[in-house]
């Protein structure tokens, strides 16, 4: 049994120390973690696709990006409040060719 602070476990050495993820691997986890999230946020607002969607105050448009991409048939209205953003999420729409979206600052 080991101790929660890391201690030795009764009558053996001492627990080994975590060793952090490689940075690729944390990566990938994170973005795997992330289109999980937005899969899930995607199911519960019962999106599908054909539908008109508005999402205000989008930020830099990852939730706006996914359900333009997971939804092709339908129409993706993303509100900012900061016209740095509008040129961030166009971009990235263009290199993923999506043209189901529109950002509105």
């Amino acid at each position: 049994m080991r101790r929660l602070h890391g201690g030795p476990a009764r009558g053996g050495a001492p627990a080994a120390p975590r060793r952090p993820a490689p940075a690729s691997r944390a990566s990938e986890e994170l973005a795997r973690a992330e289109r999980a999230m937005l899969a899930l946020t995607c199911a519960h607002a019962g999106l599908s696709d054909g539908q008109r969607v508005l999402e205000l105050r989008c930020g830099w448009g990852s939730l706006t990006l996914y359900m333009a991409a997971a939804f092709p048939g339908a129409e993706v209205v993303a509100v900012s409040t900061t016209r740095t953003q509008n040129p961030h999420i166009e971009r990235a729409a263009a290199e993923r060719g999506l043209k189901n979206e529109t950002e509105v600052t």
